[in-house]
């Protein structure tokens, strides 16, 4: 039999034409740099329009970490105050934790897990985490405790 009508035209398939989340231009180099290195460690459906601003913050929580924890290398974990002579805690620390602090919420929020495995920036995507146990290929020390009573 011939053919109805006219031949359909192919359509590139949805993946094709999606592509990554690009950075915000008012963020550090640095930022875009961690921005661009987690969004590709990812499917591409896996950042949604809403998530955006709350990767926005992450990575600029992860630049200042970066940036205060190396101030601090270079000055110590207390300072001298010239005046007094009195010797107190950098406050380099404190944005350190406050950082460390906002960016461990914010990994629960996208959905993020730190690897424990490689570098200490590397990501694990939560799809391509494995549970743990004996059903699992875990040892028996993880499933000992379950199903025994506490004397």
């Amino acid at each position: 039999m011939g053919t109805r009508g006219p031949r359909a035209k192919k359509l590139a398939p949805a993946e094709a034409t999606k592509k990554y989340p690009s950075p915000p231009a008012h963020m550090t180099d640095r930022a875009k740099q961690l921005w661009c290195d987690i969004v590709s460690d990812f499917p591409q459906d896996h950042f949604q329009p809403k998530h955006f601003a709350l990767l926005e913050v992450y990575v600029e929580s992860a630049a200042r970490h970066e940036q205060a924890t190396a101030q601090l290398t270079e000055e110590g974990l207390t300072i001298k105050n010239e005046r007094t002579g009195v010797v107190k805690k950098n406050p380099l620390l404190n944005i350190i934790a406050d950082e460390a602090q906002k960016m461990t919420s914010l990994c629960t929020k996208l959905s993020l897990n730190i690897s424990p495995q490689g570098s200490a920036n590397a990501i694990t995507p939560a799809y391509k985490r494995r549970p743990a146990g004996l059903l699992f290929g875990g040892s028996e020390k993880t499933e000992s405790k379950v199903g025994q009573r506490q004397n």
